[in-house]
């Protein structure tokens, strides 16, 4: 589906680490893989820009 410039809008969602991450390690590896090789294939066959670190 296209969707006129009009009416789409661009946004940028952000992920990051707290320092008071109850489980650092688990939400250590779901950034890596947002950034990672699977999930940038994923973001680009659903129109999605790359994920930037």
């Amino acid at each position: 589906m296209t969707i006129p410039d009009e009416y789409n809008k661009v946004s940028v969602t952000k992920a990051g680490l707290l320092k008071s991450a109850p489980h650092r390690q688990a939400a250590q590896d779901f950034l890596d893989f947002l950034t990672g090789e699977e999930s940038q294939q994923i973001f680009q066959k659903f129109g999605f820009g790359p994920a930037n670190k």
